[in-house]
C-alpha cells in the first residue's frame, strides 16, 4: 500500500486523481456515492436545503482538483497555508497550493469550460467562515479575505480576470447546512461569468451558499473548482465504506483507469499531461507532446 501511494500521491501533495462521475462516485462532487444513487447523500441533503422542490435546484460544474484524507500531504497543504505558526512556512504552503492549482486550472481550463458550456471572465473566492481580511496579511503576499484570495492574486493564469469580491451576510453556512443569506455579494457581480475557487469540499455546504449569493447578485457561476475533495482520514474512517472506497480509488488510479493527479508524467520518452475527473477531457483527445 505504502508503494501505491507513492504513485497516486506525489511528494508535491497534489492528493489523489479524482474518478469520472459513475457507479459509486456522485455526480455533483465525485465523492463516494455508496447507496447506488447518483449524487451522495451530502449533496442530496444540500441541495433539498437550499431548495425543497425536487429537481429544480441547478448546481454548477464541480470540479475538485484532487481527493485527500486528513492526515496525507495535500491536506498537510490546505491547513498549513492557513494555519501553520510560522510565516515562512505559510508561504511555503502556500505556494505549493498556487502551483497545484494553476498546473490543474492551465491543464483542465478547458475541459471544465467544454462541459459547463460557457467560459468565464471573472473569478471569486468563498470567503473564509472564521477569518477577517486582516489574517489575510500574514501572508504577506497580495489580497484579503479568505487567505485562498492571496494565493489566486498570485497565479498568472488568473491575472486577466475580473475579482468577485463575495461578503459575509447574516446568516452562517455550516456543515451540511447552507443558507441563502450566508453570503453578499456587490453589483460588480451582475451579467459576470464565475469561476468559484474554495480550497476544500466536505460536503459543499459553504461553496454551494456563496453559489447562491452569486446568482442571486446576477451572475453566472459557470464551474466551482476546489483544490481538494475530502475523503476520511488516512488512520481511520469514520464509516468503514469510506476507506473502502479511498482504496477503491487509489487501485483505480494505480491501474490507470481513473486519473492521475500526476502532471507531465513521462512514458517511453513521450511527455503526457493527466486526465481530470470531467468526461470527456479535452487531454485524452489530444495527442502527447514529445519531452524535449
Amino acid at each position: 500500500m505504502a508503494a501505491q501511494t507513492a504513485r497516486t500521491d506525489s511528494g508535491r501533495g497534489r492528493g489523489l486523481g479524482v474518478p469520472p462521475a459513475g457507479p459509486g462516485v456522485c455526480g455533483m462532487c465525485h465523492g463516494p456515492a455508496r447507496d447506488g444513487r447518483a449524487l451522495c447523500w451530502c449533496c442530496r441533503a444540500v441541495s433539498v436545503a437550499l431548495d425543497p422542490t425536487p429537481g429544480s435546484l441547478r448546481c454548477p460544474v464541480v470540479v475538485p482538483a484532487a481527493l485527500y484524507r486528513t492526515g496525507d500531504r495535500l491536506h498537510r497543504v490546505l491547513r498549513g497555508y492557513k494555519d501553520a505558526s510560522a510565516v515562512t512556512a505559510r508561504r511555503h504552503f502556500a505556494g505549493r497550493l498556487g502551483v497545484h492549482l494553476s498546473e490543474f486550472l492551465g491543464s483542465h481550463g478547458p475541459c471544465i469550460a467544454g462541459v459547463a458550456g460557457a467560459t468565464w471572465d471573472s473569478v471569486a473566492v468563498v470567503p473564509s467562515s472564521t477569518r477577517t481580511p486582516c489574517d489575510a496579511h500574514r501572508l504577506a503576499l497580495p489580497g484579503a479575505g479568505h487567505p485562498l484570495g492571496s494565493v489566486v492574486e498570485a497565479m498568472s493564469c488568473l491575472s486577466g480576470l475580473a475579482r468577485i469580491d463575495i461578503a459575509r451576510g447574516t446568516g452562517t453556512a455550516q456543515h451540511l447546512a447552507p443558507a441563502h443569506d450566508a453570503f453578499v455579494v456587490g453589483d460588480e457581480a451582475r451579467g459576470r461569468r464565475v469561476l468559484l475557487l474554495d480550497d476544500t469540499w466536505v460536503t459543499g455546504a459553504r461553496v454551494r451558499s456563496a453559489a447562491v449569493a452569486l446568482g442571486r447578485g446576477g451572475a453566472e457561476v459557470v464551474a466551482i473548482v476546489v483544490a481538494g475533495r475530502a475523503v476520511g482520514g488516512v488512520e481511520a474512517a469514520t464509516v468503514p465504506a469510506v476507506a473502502k472506497w479511498w482504496r477503491w480509488a487509489e487501485a483505480q488510479v494505480a491501474s490507470g483507469a481513473a486519473p492521475s493527479t500526476a502532471h507531465n508524467t513521462l512514458h517511453d520518452g513521450v511527455r503526457t499531461r493527466a486526465r481530470c475527473c470531467v468526461t470527456p477531457c479535452a487531454w485524452e483527445l489530444s495527442a502527447p507532446t514529445l519531452d524535449r
